[in-house]
């Protein structure tokens, strides 16, 4: 059974794929939260979000977002997201899809795997 992070991640693209020929990609999304996780999903976002101790999760193309607080792990699949974030030291983090830019920080070294072409992982402090 396919893991919702490689799902998600094929369904956005195929979603880039078809829209590609309708033009440019306008703004758009959604965000959802709980006590436990952060969703984001969309196409071109830009938006500086509290984490608040959460687990995050971003799906989606071309977002630009900034996590601020501690975050327990993050999920990002899709293509040309770049994502900024504070870790808890022991987060478990996966980046899937193309052209992906994570900066993280942490007090420790969080679990990090990195999936499909051209992502680019770089720890900021």
């Amino acid at each position: 059974m396919p893991n919702r992070l490689f799902v998600t991640t094929l369904a956005f693209g195929v979603a880039l794929a078809f829209s590609a020929a309708a033009g440019p990609l306008e703004q758009s999304g959604t965000t959802s939260r709980t006590s436990e996780t952060l969703e984001l999903n969309g196409v071109d976002q830009r938006q500086a979000l509290p984490c608040d101790g959460r687990q995050v999760v971003i799906a989606g193309s071309g977002n630009v977002i900034e996590l601020t607080g501690t975050c327990a792990g993050l999920d990002l699949a899709g293509v040309d997201n770049k994502v900024e974030i504070n870790l808890a030291p022991d987060a478990h983090v996966t980046v899937a899809g193309a052209g992906n830019q994570l900066r993280w920080s942490s007090t420790g070294r969080p679990r990090i795997r990195v999936e499909g072409v051209e992502n680019e992982v770089m720890r900021l402090n």
